[in-house]
């Protein structure tokens, strides 16, 4: 389950739209890594039809995406291929 206040699950027919905001404190980064390999498959297995996943991750997806400075989470970027979910940015 995941903890109060980190995201909002909404059901319109054959459409699930998930909205997360992840744990920002990078001195304890297991929080928001926990919350990737744990806590966000909860909220996306089982749901049926499309699903429809944005918030504020407080990190980017791959590596690549910048030339640095910002935090990187291998949990978001292992539970989304493990999830099958496509980054569209």
């Amino acid at each position: 389950m995941s903890p109060p206040g980190r995201a909002m699950v909404s059901n319109f027919r054959e459409i699930t739209i998930i909205n997360v905001y992840a744990p920002s404190d990078t001195a304890v980064k297991q929080k928001s890594e926990r919350f990737f390999s744990s806590e966000l498959p909860y909220l996306v297995t089982g749901e049926t039809g499309h699903t429809l996943l944005g918030g504020n991750f407080n990190c980017i997806f791959e590596a690549s995406d910048t030339p640095g400075g910002f935090t990187y989470s291998r949990a978001l970027a292992e539970s989304a291929h493990g999830l099958a979910l496509t980054d569209t940015w």
